[in-house]
């Protein structure tokens, strides 16, 4: 099997890298997780147990690292190390200039968020409701904060921890947004928004925080607004999300709801500003990254969406090779997204 950088401007994409061999004809691989980069990187992990680095620029290999586990969840990575969560209950860490394994810690459960990297700790929650901060040098957890969640039934996953100075924000499978010391994991405060429908409690979506007010979703229910001190309720939207949220610089919060549309709020009310879809709403779509006036997402009716981040309408529509499940990433001037196939593609702005 031949890994090869395709450009094609022509369509906007840059390049096409496969990171692993695709499975037999109509196999549904369903590729999740985002991929991650640096200023010159992008890493990208499989299900089928691959990690590859590319050049940001062209799409060639740097390197190549295999495991024996899947890699369910997207990675984190900075100029000296790539970190990601396998399915086997293990968290590993790799060098980003050569893929050499630099640590690896065992864990009672399998990791099911993204981790995120701050002040010499990586932070991420396993799925037995466990928020860890360990150090990057050492691999050692430095300190861990368990939620005793009671649920029978819950969605598979946890967002990505958020970092606010001394501050680290969780969500829980039973509907709580913990607020904690980042440096000692003690608790400073735990919030369960009333959310519109119980079927599913579970805070899924990464909280964004900005201007001291945190914003987060439930999986089966609202978008909230939270005090950041107290965690009480300023506003709540009457969509739910399990995708990253971002904000944009004309004051607009991006949500990708569950009903298929992204959604930009006043970041004050919550009032709705605008909204963008695939396919009037029948196709999945996935997270929305901001990037400078525009807003950036994917949908499973193979297409990368480019939008005004002011009023919504539609700059370009870019055709991917395969559906699109994670949430584009980007290192400022391109964006990256892994279709299901396992297809890295790079597309201009």
């Amino acid at each position: 099997m031949f890994y090869v950088a395709v450009a094609m401007p022509e369509n906007g994409r840059l390049w096409a890298t496969y990171i692993a061999p695709m499975g037999p004809l109509g196999a549904n691989w369903k590729e999740e997780a985002s991929v991650a980069c640096n200023a010159d990187t992008v890493f990208a992990g499989s299900r089928r147990g691959v990690i590859r680095a590319l050049d940001a620029a062209t799409g060639k290999k740097k390197w190549k690292a295999k495991v024996k586990h899947a890699i369910p969840q997207s990675l984190a990575a900075d100029d000296k190390a790539v970190y990601l969560g396998l399915d086997n209950g293990v968290f590993n860490s790799y060098g980003a200039s050569d893929g050499t394994l630099r640590w690896s810690l065992p864990l009672k459960s399998s990791v099911v968020s993204a981790p995120t990297i701050s002040n010499g700790l990586v932070y991420f929650i396993t799925g037995d409701n466990t928020l860890y901060a360990v150090d990057t040098e050492t691999g050692k957890w430095k300190w861990t904060y368990t939620r005793d969640v009671r649920k029978r039934m819950t969605i598979m996953g946890a967002p990505r921890p958020v970092i606010s100075g001394d501050t680290v924000y969780m969500g829980t499978a039973d509907g709580l947004i913990a607020a904690l010391n980042s440096l000692t994991g003690e608790l400073l405060w735990g919030k369960r928004p009333e959310i519109a429908r119980r079927r599913f409690e579970d805070v899924d979506s990464t909280p964004l925080e900005m201007e001291k007010i945190v914003y987060l979703a439930t999986y089966d229910g609202k978008t909230f607004a939270l005090d950041e001190e107290t965690g009480n309720v300023i506003w709540s939207f009457d969509e739910g999300s399990i995708k990253p949220m971002y904000a944009t610089k004309e004051g607009a919060l991006i949500v990708s709801a569950q009903d298929n549309y992204v959604h930009a709020l006043n970041l004050n009310n919550g009032q709705e500003i605008w909204k963008a879809t695939c396919r009037k709403g029948k196709s999945g779509i996935t997270g929305a990254v901001v990037v400078g006036d525009r807003v950036v997402f994917g949908c499973d009716g193979g297409h990368v969406h480019v939008v005004s981040a002011v009023d919504g309408k539609q700059i370009y529509k870019y055709h991917t090779w395969g559906a699109v499940y994670s949430t584009p990433v980007t290192n400022g001037d391109k964006v990256f997204i892994i279709d299901g196939r396992g297809e890295v593609e790079a597309f201009k702005l």
